[in-house]
């Protein structure tokens, strides 16, 4: 959330990557994880948890390797 307001303020796109990447390994990851697991496919159930994680964690790496060179 703070992430996201120091984006509106500066509107810095290194703070924009990093309130998604931890949109994604906090809220999305679970709803994905509960949606998957309420579909049926239980076998997938913990790979889409992780992929979700790893993209998150993706765009958080990223969002502190860009704000270095900026």
């Amino acid at each position: 959330m703070l992430a996201a307001l120091g984006y509106r303020r500066n509107r810095s796109q290194p703070m924009l990557l990093l309130a998604v990447g931890i949109a994604l390994l906090t809220f999305v990851s679970e709803v994905f994880t509960i949606t998957v697991a309420q579909t049926g496919s239980v076998a997938m159930t913990p790979l889409v948890g992780q992929v979700t994680e790893f993209v998150g964690l993706l765009f958080v790496l990223y969002s502190i390797v860009f704000a270095r060179r900026q």
